[in-house]
């Protein structure tokens, strides 16, 4: 009796599986490495670098969903001539709210009952998804930090899928593509001016939506590169970009705000390219994030 191959459901491209994984790996790891002592060793700090380097695994994970959330709108708009906002937002309060406010619910009950130290402004900052400018107004405490540090994440995604799906309905698809390419080559040195002329804010560079939002329109772009560019070239093109900036680092001064513009962002955008570009899913349900 022959066994029947195993074949993924339609429209799911593995590739990606794989790199959630990965992704989901390096942050663990990353935030763990203080509790695992070999990662302190030689071949340890090596293996770190790539497998428990949490910033690059979270710049993956945004890639990914700047791409998926981008095919989804992109596949709606080919299959029906138009993007629905109502039900793109339902889908996203379905699939994040509910974990999202338990966990906020659990914060609030803690804090009632005096176990942890959170202020009613963090759990504001956390509730309305813009914990990644809560440094400017309302800076977190130590241990807000700690409990609700991680939204930071969140709060970007969030502010990005209220932002792209009006630009690509308002300027359209053309224009929207115009608007990615222009956001990846100027956003970072809009970084590099915010580290020079406001130090206070270097820590929140890439968390912040108007200095970090390019992590999630490389996967944007990616959509369009695959339907026009050959992956080589695209890769030959991002390789290229990284060794500019890893030469602009070596030049001393502003190397923080350099590194942060460029050279990794360029790296995962060449490493997720070919897989995403290969295989784009075609239905809308198949991938959603």
């Amino acid at each position: 009796m022959s066994k029947k191959a195993w074949s993924p459901p339609a429209g799911r491209i593995p590739y990606l599986d794989g790199l959630r994984a990965f992704s989901i790996t390096t942050v663990v790891l990353g935030h763990a490495s203080l509790f695992i002592p070999w990662l302190s060793t030689r071949v340890g700090t090596a293996f770190g670098v790539v497998f428990a380097n949490s910033s690059f695994g979270v710049r993956v994970f945004f890639v990914l969903s700047g791409f998926l959330i981008t095919t989804l709108l992109l596949n709606e708009l080919e299959a029906t001539g138009r993007i629905s906002i109502k039900g793109f937002y339902e889908r996203r309060i379905a699939r994040i709210f509910p974990a999202f406010y338990t966990y906020l619910l659990t914060i609030l009950i803690l804090m009632l009952s005096h176990h942890i130290d959170v202020r009613w402004g963090d759990l504001a900052n956390a509730a309305t998804y813009t914990w990644n400018y809560s440094w400017l107004w309302y800076p977190p405490g130590r241990v807000a930090g700690e409990v609700l540090g991680l939204f930071w994440t969140l709060s970007l995604e969030e502010q990005f899928y209220l932002v792209w799906p009006a630009c690509l309905i308002l300027l359209g698809r053309r224009w929207a593509e115009r608007l990615v390419i222009a956001c990846v080559i100027f956003l970072p040195f809009v970084r590099i001016a915010c580290y020079f002329l406001f130090p206070s804010t270097r820590g929140q560079l890439m968390m912040m939506f108007h200095t970090g939002s390019d992590q999630l329109l490389w996967g944007a772009g990616c959509y369009r590169q695959g339907t026009r560019i050959p992956v080589p070239r695209c890769d030959t093109l991002a390789l290229r970009t990284g060794c500019v900036c890893r030469r602009s680092d070596s030049r001393g001064e502003g190397e923080e705000a350099v590194s942060s513009a460029h050279p990794l962002d360029a790296v995962y955008f060449s490493c997720v390219l070919r897989p995403m570009v290969a295989r784009r899913p075609r239905r809308s349900c198949a991938e959603d994030t």
